[in-house]
């Protein structure tokens, strides 16, 4: 995270932002940097949508879910890292974990 990040979302609550889409998801302990942050300006009530864009993103789905209040499938980000044909079961394996985190699907 960077010096404008953390400067972003400490302006993000004089703006009333109530969510943030982080993108390039690949790792949980990202979206764990992005709440560490959050909760040092007092902005734990904003939600995280992880943003999927890329084969590591899908590939360590798992470990992102626990740490997304929503995940984002960026077909057309991930359409391009992959062959097109393959674009399907990659979005079905990410739902496949998705459902088991809160059983809404």
């Amino acid at each position: 995270m960077t010096v404008q990040d953390r400067e972003n979302l400490r302006l993000a609550k004089s703006y009333g932002v109530t969510a943030l889409m982080q993108p390039f998801v690949t790792t949980g302990m990202q979206l764990s940097e992005v709440k560490n942050v959050l909760s040092e300006y007092g902005m734990e009530h904003i939600r995280i949508f992880a943003k999927i864009e890329n084969r590591e993103g899908m590939e360590h789905i798992r470990d992102i879910i626990p740490h997304a209040d929503m995940v984002v499938i960026a077909r057309g980000d991930l359409g391009n890292d992959m062959p097109l044909w393959e674009l399907p079961a990659a979005q079905k394996h990410c739902l496949k974990y998705a459902e088991r985190k809160d059983g809404r699907f």
